[in-house]
């Protein structure tokens, strides 16, 4: 689940009140409604894509991002607590979107990293990008833009979890053949997972239909990485 607590304002403010404790009534509060319901193993990913100018939690400049730090940490400090009280499984996810900071500034995808305390899944969510910006899933990219394979190279010098937790074929076929072929080359040496995520919302990123389906199976189950 993406817990986002966005009721409260976007950026700054909204983070300094996470991290004052303003919302830990309500974040043990769904932990423990997913353990009441019977869930032995929740994912939360704070923020997700908070890299990005889409949501009203994104990180627009340095004092943002040193607040959204701290509401990080101290969200993995209470869901863990309460996971704990709960006897259920817990883990938190650090999510970034691929590419660079599209909410403003020129900070490196490092300098969001709340430190490996505070993370138990390096994650990363990308619809078709860079293949649909002329470039290869293979490519590492840059130091203010977060790759697939940077993201994988980070879980494993960290030894984390790691996690494609949304992606999407954009329309490409190319997209799903070397998202397959970079997952192939390029292990994971820890438990990881994949989140297929078929919708058209954003202008068609279906893996259910045509062309995409088609190398879909083939990339994911023929020949599976």
């Amino acid at each position: 689940m993406g817990y986002s607590a966005s009721g409260n304002g976007p950026g700054g403010d909204l983070f300094s009140a996470i991290a004052n404790g303003t919302y830990d009534t309500s974040i043990k509060g769904s932990v423990d409604a997913w353990a009441k319901a019977g869930y032995t193993t929740l994912v939360y990913r704070p923020g997700w894509e908070f890299n990005g100018n889409w949501y009203p939690w994104s990180v627009q400049n340095s004092t943002q991002l040193t607040n959204f730090i701290q509401a990080f940490q101290h969200m993995y400090t209470v869901l863990h607590n309460e996971a704990k009280a709960d006897g259920v499984n817990l883990y938190v996810e650090w999510n970034p979107n691929t590419g660079g900071n599209q909410a403003g500034g020129t900070s490196t995808w490092m300098d969001w990293w709340p430190g490996s305390s505070y993370v138990d899944i390096v994650a990363i969510d990308s619809y078709g990008y860079p293949v649909n910006a002329g470039a290869n899933v293979s490519d590492a990219g840059s130091s203010t833009d977060y790759s697939i394979i940077q993201s994988i190279n980070f879980a494993n010098t960290e030894g984390m979890l790691w996690s494609l937790t949304e992606t999407g074929g954009d329309n490409s076929d190319n997209f799903i053949t070397d998202l397959g072929s970079v997952l192939k080359n390029n292990p994971v040496q820890y438990n990881s997972f994949v989140g297929l995520w078929n919708t058209t919302q954003g202008g068609g990123v279906e893996w259910s239909a045509g062309s995409e389906a088609s190398a879909y199976y083939t990339t994911f189950v023929t020949d599976n990485p």
